[in-house]
């Protein structure tokens, strides 16, 4: 798209182009599920992390934490996986930096996830540890 239009396009508010841009949102999660392997397990660690909050009955707080959390991982790669995909189409060619700003953009969906199963290991882990222990 050229300069021109992309400027005349953003000053151009209106319900329709809100809508196309959600079309267009649609189109880039439907991609990432059907591309990245990732958020297959995105999308099974949330049904997880809903069925914990189900059956350890979370407060309204541990459930806004939890979906806020789950909301800014799947944001972590999805930006993750536009960036790989930039960085494919600018440098099709194996390339050191293309490799450091792929492997970065990577490392931070992990910190984020990493973070986040211990905050849901300390929030769920106990009352976890007690209802399996009265089930035995």
């Amino acid at each position: 798209m050229n300069m021109e239009l992309r400027d005349k396009k953003k000053h151009n508010v209106s319900l329709k182009g809100y809508l196309e841009d959600f079309k267009y949102a649609k189109d880039g999660l439907k991609s990432a599920y059907q591309n990245e392997q990732s958020m297959t397990l995105h999308f099974f660690t949330t049904l997880f992390i809903i069925f914990l909050c189900i059956l350890l009955k979370a407060s309204a707080i541990e459930w806004a934490a939890s979906i806020l959390l789950l909301g800014l991982i799947a944001g972590m790669e999805l930006i993750n996986t536009a960036l790989e995909a930039v960085i494919d189409l600018i440098c099709p060619k194996i390339h050191p930096l293309a490799k450091v700003g792929k492997d970065t953009a990577s490392a931070a969906v992990a910190v984020l996830s990493c973070l986040s199963f211990l905050f849901w290991a300390i929030l769920f882990g106990p009352r976890l540890i007690m209802l399996i222990g009265n089930l035995f």
